[in-house]
């Protein structure tokens, strides 16, 4: 396996550092409950042309040369065992967002932080009404493929356990990542690569 670039640190291996790293200011996150926000903007970027990594550039450039460099390996040798495909489609699914638009992503972070929000501030006696009404309010705003797969039910028991949670921030990360099925797809890459590590091990 490569060695991490160094310089600059990698992910946290803690989940929760992971998210908390990158929670935006409160002013941000009360602006994201709104449901009436502007949505964000174009869904993709233009390619630019490859230019000379130098040896004391940026350690995210030098991560992502190193990375390029690996698959045009794989790419010439024309075969891929099952770990190697596996973190290609991590990768893949990294920089496409699992196929979701940047503009469906900012819809269900919006409806769930309202949601959250709405829960939150709830009294008990009123929750099971109001957590019916924010599980169709936020199934009706996924995305076709999204909403497909989820059920109310489902979607009414990501939105319970979101309201369990005090930082809002991680609940909007945590429950986008769920309901844009995101989770699943990790779990399946973990699945699979546990698998193939399993296998390898037994018929040394």
């Amino acid at each position: 396996m490569s060695q991490w670039p160094d310089d600059d640190e990698p992910a946290h291996a803690d989940g929760l550092g992971a998210m908390t790293q990158f929670a935006p200011p409160s002013a941000d996150l009360l602006e994201l409950a709104r449901l009436d926000g502007p949505d964000s903007g174009t869904d993709s970027a233009q390619m630019r042309p490859l230019v000379p990594v130098d040896p004391d550039a940026p350690g995210w450039m030098r991560r992502a040369r190193a990375l390029a460099e690996q698959l045009e390996r794989l790419v010439a040798r024309g075969d891929v065992d099952p770990s190697e495909s596996a973190a290609i489609d991590r990768a893949w699914l990294a920089f496409h967002a699992a196929e979701m638009s940047e503009r469906h992503i900012m819809r269900v972070a919006r409806l769930v932080s309202h949601a959250h929000r709405a829960l939150r501030n709830t009294t008990p006696e009123k929750l099971n009404v109001v957590l019916s009404d924010c599980a169709s309010l936020v199934r009706n705003g996924l995305p076709k493929v999204a909403r497909a797969q989820l059920p109310h039910d489902r979607v009414r028991s990501v939105l319970w356990e979101a309201a369990q949670e005090a930082d809002s921030w991680i609940a909007i990360v945590r429950t986008t990542s769920e309901l844009l099925g995101w989770s699943d797809l990790a779990r399946g890459h973990a699945a699979a690569l546990i698998r193939f590590v399993i296998d390898k091990d037994q018929h040394r």
